[in-house]
């Protein structure tokens, strides 16, 4: 869901992709990002 709705945006620039996120966060559970972070390698715990 969340790589659709940034490809939808258009967001390829960081500070593009940034704001996009800042966005959509409403749109998703924070533990649900929380695990796709995670899952793609962007966070540890």
């Amino acid at each position: 869901k969340l790589k659709a709705h940034l490809r939808r945006m258009g967001a390829r620039p960081f500070d593009t992709l940034f704001r996009a996120l800042g966005d959509i966060r409403e749109m998703f559970d924070p533990q649900k990002c929380w695990n796709f972070l995670k899952t793609a390698g962007y966070a540890s715990d």
